[in-house]
């Protein structure tokens, strides 16, 4: 703004783009319509109403973050149809004999691969091997779901990569700051938590980690057949670990930036046929992706206003204590 003064006509466009993020937030919050649907109303209606440019209300979906969302959605598809995971279930249940240790054991599994892929895709990619271990074991698949989905959000706020909004935080700071948030640096943050989790659900087993008794186990055929049919070539795995640490080193050293590291590293798993275009595309999650483009469009048409500088005079003192 310079230090110009602002004219009523910006102030009022400043207010309009206000009160159609709390409009959008609120019917968010309500539930009663697709988030991506409201998102986008927003950002038309201020489009249409001239009061922001449109260019700023797109914004939103060219940002690296949304870049980066969308490769990690690529790579947990492709860790799928690589097998990488094959038989995880058997292999924990061969090592860990008591039902309390191999629940703990799956949602630490969890928690380490939320870290470097989308919470959902994480428990999307585990749940069903909790559901045949439960099935094994004759317990209630509830006894497997709420310590993994509890473990997918906690693993994902380690890193910069584990979930959407820590993209969005890391990268808002290298725009404000000019460096952004590495890969690691929630770490400090995430880490305790997970930790904490682990204790917690150590000494305590009557928090519904192990559920009761369903009677007794029924034949599985379905896991041999899965892992059967999911089991590929040990090159194809080996192509897939190998691309997947090297997006994690490039962008955890600063080599390159999170949007580049992980959008190659999709690219390449997509060119090397590990998981094909047509499956590349289903593992996109468009309505999120729409939602949060839309989301960081109406955030930069509110920032970039009249008022947003006046919110920001009455909230700097309220928190100019803080660190």
């Amino acid at each position: 703004m310079g230090d110009s003064v602002p004219s009523g006509a910006e102030y009022q466009s400043g207010w309009l783009a206000a009160a159609t993020l709390f409009m959008v937030l609120f019917l968010v919050a309500w539930g009663r319509f697709r988030l991506e649907l409201i998102a986008l109303s927003g950002i038309f209606f201020l489009g249409v109403t001239g009061t922001v440019p449109h260019a700023l209300l797109l914004s939103g979906f060219s940002h690296p973050a949304l870049v980066t969302m969308a490769a990690v959605f690529v790579m947990s598809r492709a860790i799928v149809d690589s097998g990488l995971l094959a038989g995880l279930g058997l292999a924990l249940a061969h090592r860990v004999h008591t039902p309390h240790g191999q629940i703990l054991s799956l949602a630490l599994v969890t928690a380490m691969l939320s870290a470097f892929m989308n919470n959902v895709g994480a428990l999307g990619l585990i749940l069903p091997t909790g559901l045949r271990m439960a099935r094994r074991l004759s317990l209630s698949p509830g006894t497997f779901g709420m310590p993994l989905a509890f473990a997918s959000i906690i693993g994902g706020s380690m890193t910069m990569v584990g979930t959407g909004p820590n993209l969005l935080i890391a990268n808002l700071r290298g725009t404000e700051l000019g460096e952004p948030f590495g890969m690691f640096d929630f770490l400090p943050i995430g880490l305790p938590l997970l930790l904490t989790a682990t204790v917690l659900w150590i000494i305590c087993k009557s928090c519904g980690i192990v559920g009761e008794e369903q009677g007794p186990p029924p034949s599985d055929p379905i896991e041999t057949n899965s892992v059967a049919s999911r089991a590929t070539s040990t090159w194809k795995r080996g192509i897939t670990l190998a691309v997947v640490l090297f997006a994690i080193v490039s962008v955890s050293s600063g080599w390159l930036s999170s949007a580049w590291g992980f959008g190659s590293a999709a690219l390449l798993l997509v060119l090397l046929n590990v998981t094909s275009i047509e499956a590349a595309h289903e593992s996109l999650d468009v309505p999120i992706l729409l939602f949060i483009g839309a989301m960081i469009g109406l955030a930069n048409a509110l920032s970039s206003s009249a008022v947003f500088e006046k919110l920001q005079y009455w909230v700097m003192p309220l928190v100019s204590v803080l660190p």
